[in-house]
């Protein structure tokens, strides 16, 4: 064989190993070019959460499709025992999620602990996975179970702590004690309050008064708190903590009272009578007084008068700017009749009035009109002269 035949021969191997080599390369470059098609993720903003007793986990789960081709994941969950755990989207539980190229969804984890459950650390994986089985993807997400802390003492607490009413009535509060100790206890009650308060205790549905109460462990009993406030207290806030004590433990309440002042009046002749004697055209003097009987102050304070025609009554005051609580004012009123009046009994009306507040009292007032005695006199005169007359007609008659 020629030389150049070798040389050619050797330029062609070379070429057909390069040309080999380079099928290779390509064929095996192809499905990594393929593979890098199909892409999905699965993630969630808080991979681990902490509960306290009686609470769930809700972990939101963020499921992307990266790849150039559309996917259904079927979604899958494992977790500890006894626990219920769901995906969920809305109402609707999740078993698959269809995800166009370049899309997202999310749906929500769910995770209930029993009842029960010990503290510590809860692990959890879900699974996303294509229809035919060539991409899968996974999340680990945990939940961290607080401890329970045994709870001991006494609990007292009530729907409506401050109220509020008139001066001069009761007041009631319910009020719910709990034994938060698993052991029996007695649990006295008392209460601090304002002097001359008086305030007891007695069950719900009892209406015998009681100073305690026996209670098993863990439980509950609801009472009544009654409060009187003494006579004539003043308006505004009053404070009464309430005390719940064993031999143990120790709790209280802070409960408030508003009362709201009452407005009476008391009208009354300052001698106790209603009536007096009086002359023509001339007159008399009656003192009244005026009692604030309430508990509130008492403002414009006025009088006034309802009487027959032609008679005139006049007050020394025809108003009390400020009656203070319990206070009491002297006023009086001159009455007089007029000069032809006849003599006999008269009534008039006498009246005292806040008309701001809506009140008014009144006195009927009996009035006997006695007839002036100088006309007594001129009236027996004429008697006298008239039976004289007479008496000398007769006389002079006889004597015809």
């Amino acid at each position: 064989m020629s030389i150049m035949r070798k040389l050619f021969m050797i330029t062609r191997k070379k070429r057909l190993s390069a040309f080999f080599i380079a099928f290779l390369c390509v064929q095996m470059m192809t499905p990594l070019a393929f593979a890098a098609e199909r892409d999905v993720k699965i993630n969630t903003p808080f991979p681990n959460i902490v509960l306290d007793i009686g609470q769930y986990a809700e972990f939101k789960i963020n499921l992307i499709n990266n790849g150039q081709e559309e996917e259904v994941l079927d979604l899958s969950l494992s977790g500890p025992l006894d626990w219920e755990y769901s995906i969920k989207s809305g109402r609707y539980l999740v078993k698959s999620v269809y995800l166009d190229v370049n899309e997202s969804k999310s749906v929500i984890f769910e995770a209930v602990p029993p009842s029960g459950e010990d503290s510590g650390l809860y692990t959890f994986m879900v699974y996303a996975e294509s229809r035919d089985g060539k991409l899968s993807k996974s999340l680990t997400v945990q939940v961290e179970l607080m401890a329970t802390i045994a709870e001991s003492g006494i609990r007292v607490s009530t729907p409506y702590p401050s109220i509020e009413g008139a001066a001069g009535q009761d007041f009631e509060f319910s009020v719910e004690v709990v034994n938060k100790d698993t052991k029996d206890m007695t649990i006295d009650f008392t209460a601090l309050h304002p002097p001359n308060w008086q305030v007891t205790f007695k069950p719900r549905f009892s209406d015998n008064l009681i100073r305690s109460l026996e209670f098993k462990g863990g439980a509950s009993e609801v009472l009544n708190m009654l409060i009187s406030p003494p006579p004539g207290v003043a308006p505004g806030y009053y404070d009464i903590e309430m005390k719940a004590e064993s031999d143990e433990y120790s709790s209280s309440l802070v409960f408030s009272i508003y009362l709201i002042g009452t407005y009476s009046l008391e009208f009354i002749p300052s001698n106790g009578r209603l009536s007096l004697d009086a002359q023509q055209g001339k007159a008399s003097v009656i003192s009244l007084n005026v009692n604030n009987t309430g508990t509130a102050p008492l403002k414009s304070v006025i009088f006034l008068s309802d009487q027959p025609v032609g008679w005139d009554v006049e007050f020394d005051t025809t108003e009390i700017p400020l009656l203070d609580r319990s206070g009491s004012r002297q006023v009086r009123a001159r009455i007089t009749p007029p000069t032809d009046a006849i003599p006999g009994d008269y009534i008039m009306k006498l009246y005292s009035s806040i008309q701001k507040e809506g009140i008014s009292e009144s006195i009927n007032y009996r009035v006997t009109v006695k007839g002036d005695v100088s006309w007594g006199f001129v009236g027996i005169g004429i008697i006298v002269v008239l039976a004289v007359a007479l008496v000398g007609i007769v006389w002079r008659l006889g004597r015809r």
